[in-house]
């Protein structure tokens, strides 16, 4: 991890994330260095990113996830979709968004985790509605 990576994230562990892109738009502080490193996989579809921002919108009355947050959702979003057979129906989509969100909101940041977790409760959730099945 780079010098400039860990100094964002100890940041973003202490200030909210609007306080922490304030920082870095300021010229004079000096943090503009320290965005996030370039991707190497594909980009996410801007179409997920919309439907992300939709169902924010839709919970909470408007966006409460700063632009960054909802573009690490967003590839983990498209991680997660690129697990299942393809075409993915959009009420699992919508379910996967839900998940992700709810990682988010505890903390994660990491699209990987938040791709693991997100995962793991949709398995819960439907290992469980298997067991509650009469055979």
């Amino acid at each position: 991890m780079r010098f400039q990576d860990t100094v964002r994230f100890s940041l973003e562990l202490v200030l909210p994330e609007k306080v922490v892109r304030a920082l870095e738009k300021a010229k004079d502080i000096g943090l503009g260095g320290l965005s996030p490193a370039p991707q190497q996989t594909k980009t996410p579809s801007n179409h997920l990113r919309l439907l992300i921002e939709e169902m924010d919108r839709d919970r909470y009355g408007g966006l409460s996830f700063g632009t960054d947050t909802i573009a690490l959702m967003t590839l983990a979003l498209d991680r997660t979709i690129a697990t299942y057979p393809q075409p993915v129906e959009p009420a699992r989509v919508r379910e996967i968004i839900k998940y992700i969100m709810a990682v988010a909101e505890d903390g994660e940041r990491n699209p990987e985790r938040l791709r693991l977790k997100a995962f793991a409760e949709l398995q819960k959730k439907y290992s469980l509605n298997n067991d509650d099945k009469p055979s």
